[in-house]
């Protein structure tokens, strides 16, 4: 050291610029505000789940509702909770009730939900701590700082009011959440772990809610006047349901497997007044019935959405929350729908109809093809089985179109399938129509398809069957009867990359008549 203390002075100006550069750095996020996506978690939550339709309303001027806050350590930041909103809390009350729609109105409708629970926008209060950063750059500079630990916290509470048929409210009160932290180290990581942070307290705060309502004594009072399942209301006397030969699944010694799962769909009757997809909810029925006696999916890891269960809200809880919330490295997943497609000329896409799904409005009411495969495709399961019951030429059959708008020629091929672990079997390709097999009341599809499991696809005869020979027995056999029967080209199309098709695609093993 110089006598004139020269170099103690350089040290100090060299750790001020860096403690400067931390507070600009940090007041400079200031400046514009940054988005950040919340990811919500919904836990199990281990309630009895009440036989009742609800209808979740969520105002306009909910979801439009953000969050914008300076928070220390992680900037100036606008969070979006009210997008987020809609899914977390289906996600929750799916847990407690049999069925959960997004209701159109707040006012209760005849005949549609059991009770109308309407939420409020969420109340969010966010801190972050940078002390140690501070500190770290008085000592070490803004290396050093860049290796502190900062820390980020939330809490949330959020209002909601149920009311019965009739208007009368059962319960109107918030519920909050406890005190959630994230720690982490440089600036880069401090928007994933505010939408983690936050995440957690709004589904605590929608698990909270989820606990109350199940806990009610005038809402469990509701459920037992219910009686039966919302699938089953409404039916008129003159439904008739066929049996077939095919209803019963093949007898096997496959005991359940915990790393097997599904989301099964069918829908017969659409809200919109759509033409029926005859037997599409027959279908589903018997599927599940097949993965849980015969392939080995266990009860819990099944989930059957029949008709109005089936609302694009409740295909997107099951394919992208219920489903990535179970399923781990090396995992199977089989997905199965049966019901209308409709085509998309402008974007050539195909789409899947929910329930309240609107030809004429595809892109907000439907769930696409491209959705599907890339939702399946982050999944990291070992295999991915995709069953479609469906098509999507709009040229008729399980199919349909917008007023106005001619039958097209779509794709139901994608390049996500080229290299990924997901396999689909389609009833027909994408110029095609999808039949409906009165006679076995069935799809065509389907009726070979479980025909086939029960041993007739068995080609080398050793007593496990893979998709592979599923396609190979049903390609021509659904063929021959789309041609002789009702005039028409069906070719069942076989899906996926070159490699995971050789390896094979195990369906049914050790089956026994």
């Amino acid at each position: 050291m110089r006598p004139d203390g020269t170099r103690k002075v350089i040290s100090f100006r060299r750790y001020a610029l860096s403690l400067f550069s931390v507070g600009l750095g940090i007041s400079l996020c200031a400046c514009a505000p940054t988005r950040v996506p919340i990811n919500t978690q919904i836990g199990f939550l281990g309630v009895k789940q009440l036989p009742m339709d609800v209808g979740l309303v969520i105002p306009e001027s909910v979801k439009a509702a953000s969050l914008v806050q300076d928070v220390p350590c992680a900037g100036n930041l606008e969070v979006p909770i009210g997008t987020e909103l809609e899914k977390a809390a289906s996600l929750a009350l799916s847990q407690a009730f049999e069925s959960v729609e997004i209701a159109r109105s707040k006012v209760p409708v005849e005949g549609q939900h059991d009770v109308l629970v309407e939420l409020a926008v969420p109340q969010l209060k966010i801190d972050g701590h940078c002390g140690g950063a501070v500190a770290a750059a008085l000592l070490l500079g803004v290396a050093g700082a860049a290796l502190s630990k900062r820390s980020v916290e939330a809490e949330a509470s959020i209002g909601a009011t149920v009311v019965d048929k009739s208007g009368q409210t059962l319960l109107a009160d918030t519920y909050r959440s406890g005190l959630h932290t994230k720690t982490f180290g440089g600036m880069e990581e401090a928007y994933p772990h505010v939408g983690l942070v936050v995440g957690e307290a709004l589904g605590d705060a929608l698990q909270g809610l989820t606990r109350a309502l199940t806990a009610s004594a005038k809402i469990r009072s509701i459920a037992r006047s219910v009686g039966g399942r919302p699938e089953d209301r409404g039916k008129t006397e003159d439904t008739v349901v066929k049996s077939s030969d095919v209803d019963d699944p093949p007898k096997s010694q496959v005991t359940p497997v915990k790393n097997r799962h599904a989301v099964v769909i069918g829908i017969e009757q659409y809200r919109e007044q759509l033409p029926k997809a005859n037997y599409a909810s027959q279908d589903a029925k018997v599927i599940g019935k097949y993965l849980t006696a015969a392939m080995g999916y266990p009860e819990e890891n099944v989930a059957v959405l029949l008709d109005h269960r089936a609302t694009k809200t409740d295909i997107e809880k099951y394919l992208e929350g219920w489903l990535p919330n179970r399923v781990e490295k090396d995992d199977v997943v089989f997905v199965y729908f049966s019901g209308h497609g409709s085509p998309n000329p402008k974007t050539g896409d195909a789409y899947l109809l929910p329930y309240d799904g609107d030809p004429n409005y595809l892109a907000t009411t439907g769930y696409s093809l491209k959705r599907l495969y890339e939702q399946l495709v982050k999944l990291p399961a070992k295999q991915v089985a995709v069953v479609l019951d469906s098509c999507f030429s709009g040229a008729g059959g399980r199919s349909v179109l917008a007023q106005g708008i001619r039958p097209a020629v779509i794709s139901v091929e994608n390049p996500i399938l080229a290299s990924g672990n997901t396999v689909v079997l389609t009833a027909s390709s994408g110029a095609q129509i999808s039949s409906t097999y009165g006679q076995k009341a069935h799809g065509l599809l389907t009726y070979f398809f479980l025909k086939g499991l029960h041993g007739e696809a068995d080609q080398n005869q050793d007593g496990k069957i893979d998709l592979s020979e599923i396609h190979a027995y049903v390609k021509p056999r659904v063929e021959g009867v789309s041609r002789r029967e009702f005039n028409n080209e069906q070719t069942p199309q076989l899906l996926g990359s070159p490699q995971i098709l050789s390896q094979g695609v195990p369906i049914l093993q050790g089956t026994s008549q």
